[in-house]
């Protein structure tokens, strides 16, 4: 199917069943289809637990000294666009 366009997808699902009865059938290009899907459905997952595992940690509260340098940031930042408009 990659290399041509099918017209008839029963016709050549047939023509498939035949070569498969006569042994010339290979399926080496859905074997590779297959470990590709397999590889990403292994990164979806691990990505899945990856997420899960960070929200089931919560919020995490930052130290007192961060969050005072943080408070003092906003604060100069908020007298800086007050004064600019």
């Amino acid at each position: 199917m990659a290399i041509a366009q099918v017209k008839n997808p029963i016709r050549y699902c047939a023509t498939l069943i035949e070569r498969m009865q006569r042994g010339e059938f290979k399926s080496e290009l859905g074997l590779n289809i297959a470990d590709r899907r397999q590889a990403a459905d292994a990164q979806r997952s691990a990505r899945e637990q990856i997420e899960k595992s960070a929200n089931a940690c919560g919020p995490v509260e930052l130290p007192v000294k961060f969050r005072e340098q943080m408070r003092r940031i906003r604060t100069k930042a908020s007298a800086l666009s007050k004064t600019n408009n």
